[in-house]
Protein backbone atom coordinates (compact mmCIF):
# COMPACT_ATOMS: atom_id res chain seq x y z
CA UNK A 1 0.00 0.00 0.00
CA UNK A 2 1.98 2.97 -1.18
CA UNK A 3 1.73 6.14 0.88
CA UNK A 4 -0.34 4.54 3.63
CA UNK A 5 2.39 4.77 6.27
CA UNK A 6 4.20 2.15 8.25
CA UNK A 7 1.47 1.47 10.81
CA UNK A 8 -1.57 1.53 8.53
CA UNK A 9 -3.93 -1.41 8.82
CA UNK A 10 -5.23 -2.62 5.47
CA UNK A 11 -9.00 -2.66 5.06
CA UNK A 12 -10.69 -6.06 5.50
CA UNK A 13 -11.52 -6.22 1.76
CA UNK A 14 -7.86 -6.05 0.66
CA UNK A 15 -5.96 -9.27 -0.17
CA UNK A 16 -3.21 -8.45 2.36
CA UNK A 17 -5.69 -8.52 5.26
CA UNK A 18 -5.78 -11.93 6.92
CA UNK A 19 -7.15 -13.06 10.22
CA UNK A 20 -4.81 -15.50 11.90
CA UNK A 21 -4.63 -16.96 15.40
CA UNK A 22 -2.43 -15.10 17.89
CA UNK A 23 0.50 -17.02 19.24
CA UNK A 24 1.72 -16.55 22.81
CA UNK A 25 5.15 -15.60 21.42
CA UNK A 26 3.52 -12.54 19.84
CA UNK A 27 2.26 -11.39 23.21
CA UNK A 28 5.53 -12.01 25.05
CA UNK A 29 7.10 -8.60 24.42
CA UNK A 30 3.95 -6.80 25.56
CA UNK A 31 3.41 -9.02 28.62
CA UNK A 32 7.11 -8.81 29.46
CA UNK A 33 7.01 -5.02 29.52
CA UNK A 34 4.01 -5.05 31.82
CA UNK A 35 5.84 -7.24 34.31
CA UNK A 36 8.91 -5.02 34.44
CA UNK A 37 11.01 -7.16 32.10
CA UNK A 38 12.90 -5.44 29.30
CA UNK A 39 15.32 -6.58 26.64
CA UNK A 40 18.88 -5.36 26.97
CA UNK A 41 21.13 -4.44 24.02
CA UNK A 42 22.03 -8.11 23.46
CA UNK A 43 18.36 -9.14 23.35
CA UNK A 44 18.21 -10.96 26.69
CA UNK A 45 15.45 -10.32 29.20
CA UNK A 46 16.53 -8.28 32.21
CA UNK A 47 14.45 -7.32 35.21
CA UNK A 48 14.08 -3.58 35.87
CA UNK A 49 15.39 -2.43 39.26
CA UNK A 50 12.89 -0.82 41.55
CA UNK A 51 13.37 2.81 42.44
CA UNK A 52 14.68 3.85 45.84
CA UNK A 53 11.22 5.09 46.78
CA UNK A 54 9.55 1.80 45.80
CA UNK A 55 12.15 -0.19 47.74
CA UNK A 56 11.75 1.97 50.85
CA UNK A 57 7.96 1.89 50.64
CA UNK A 58 8.05 -1.90 50.37
CA UNK A 59 10.12 -2.07 53.57
CA UNK A 60 7.74 0.35 55.33
CA UNK A 61 4.88 -2.00 54.45
CA UNK A 62 6.95 -4.93 55.75
CA UNK A 63 7.48 -3.19 59.10
CA UNK A 64 3.78 -2.28 59.34
CA UNK A 65 2.88 -5.91 58.59
CA UNK A 66 5.18 -7.19 61.33
CA UNK A 67 3.70 -4.77 63.86
CA UNK A 68 0.14 -5.65 62.77
CA UNK A 69 1.06 -9.28 63.37
CA UNK A 70 1.68 -8.34 67.00
CA UNK A 71 -1.76 -6.73 67.30
CA UNK A 72 -0.93 -3.13 66.47
CA UNK A 73 -3.11 -0.85 64.42
CA UNK A 74 -0.77 0.77 61.87
CA UNK A 75 -1.01 3.36 59.16
CA UNK A 76 1.63 4.57 56.72
CA UNK A 77 2.25 8.25 56.18
CA UNK A 78 1.11 9.33 52.71
CA UNK A 79 4.06 9.51 50.35
CA UNK A 80 6.51 9.02 53.26
CA UNK A 81 6.26 12.79 53.81
CA UNK A 82 5.92 13.01 57.57
CA UNK A 83 8.63 12.57 60.19
CA UNK A 84 7.28 9.08 60.95
CA UNK A 85 6.86 6.55 58.14
CA UNK A 86 4.58 4.25 60.18
CA UNK A 87 2.30 5.25 63.07
CA UNK A 88 1.21 2.38 65.31
CA UNK A 89 -1.08 1.98 68.30
CA UNK A 90 -0.85 -1.27 70.26
CA UNK A 91 -3.70 -2.92 72.22
CA UNK A 92 -1.82 -1.95 75.40
CA UNK A 93 -2.28 1.71 74.53
CA UNK A 94 1.37 2.18 73.59
CA UNK A 95 1.93 4.42 70.53
CA UNK A 96 4.95 4.23 68.27
CA UNK A 97 6.06 6.72 65.64
CA UNK A 98 8.41 4.65 63.47
CA UNK A 99 11.05 5.94 61.05
CA UNK A 100 12.10 3.06 58.75
CA UNK A 101 15.68 2.79 57.49
CA UNK A 102 16.55 0.05 55.01
CA UNK A 103 19.32 -1.04 52.70
CA UNK A 104 19.83 -3.60 49.99
CA UNK A 105 23.15 -4.72 51.42
CA UNK A 106 25.00 -4.26 54.69
CA UNK A 107 23.60 -2.29 57.60
CA UNK A 108 21.15 0.59 57.10
CA UNK A 109 22.43 4.07 57.90
CA UNK A 110 21.26 5.91 60.98
CA UNK A 111 18.71 8.66 60.42
CA UNK A 112 20.15 12.16 60.12
CA UNK A 113 20.17 14.46 63.13
CA UNK A 114 17.47 16.56 61.46
CA UNK A 115 15.25 13.50 60.88
CA UNK A 116 15.72 12.36 64.48
CA UNK A 117 14.85 15.82 65.78
CA UNK A 118 11.66 15.94 63.70
CA UNK A 119 10.71 12.40 64.77
CA UNK A 120 11.22 13.18 68.46
CA UNK A 121 9.28 16.45 68.22
CA UNK A 122 6.35 14.74 66.48
CA UNK A 123 6.36 11.88 68.99
CA UNK A 124 6.33 14.35 71.89
CA UNK A 125 3.32 16.16 70.39
CA UNK A 126 1.35 12.94 69.87
CA UNK A 127 2.43 11.20 73.09
CA UNK A 128 4.18 8.40 71.21
CA UNK A 129 7.53 6.67 71.49
CA UNK A 130 9.92 7.64 68.67
CA UNK A 131 11.29 4.44 67.13
CA UNK A 132 13.83 3.74 64.41
CA UNK A 133 13.28 0.45 62.56
CA UNK A 134 16.37 -0.84 60.75
CA UNK A 135 15.52 -3.32 58.01
CA UNK A 136 18.04 -5.64 56.39
CA UNK A 137 17.35 -8.55 54.09
CA UNK A 138 17.14 -10.95 57.03
CA UNK A 139 15.61 -9.07 59.95
CA UNK A 140 13.93 -6.00 61.39
CA UNK A 141 15.20 -4.37 64.58
CA UNK A 142 13.50 -1.64 66.57
CA UNK A 143 15.46 0.94 68.60
CA UNK A 144 14.45 3.98 70.62
CA UNK A 145 15.26 7.22 68.81
CA UNK A 146 15.93 8.89 72.18
CA UNK A 147 18.19 6.38 73.94
CA UNK A 148 19.25 4.03 71.13
CA UNK A 149 18.38 0.91 73.13
CA UNK A 150 16.69 -2.00 71.39
CA UNK A 151 12.94 -2.24 71.87
CA UNK A 152 10.68 -5.25 71.96
CA UNK A 153 7.19 -5.04 70.56
CA UNK A 154 4.49 -4.89 73.27
CA UNK A 155 2.15 -7.83 72.93
CA UNK A 156 -0.23 -7.90 75.90
CA UNK A 157 -3.45 -6.04 76.46
CA UNK A 158 -3.69 -3.46 79.21
CA UNK A 159 -5.40 -4.85 82.33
Amino acid sequence: MPGSGRFAIPPPSSPSFRIFPMRSSMLLPVVGLLKGVKKNSVGKNVRRMTSQYDYGRKKEKLVAGKLRGRGASCRLSPGSRGPADVICVFPTGTKWDVQVKSTRKGQPKAPSTKDLGRLKAEATKTGATPVVAKVTRKKVTFASARTGRNLTVPNRRKK
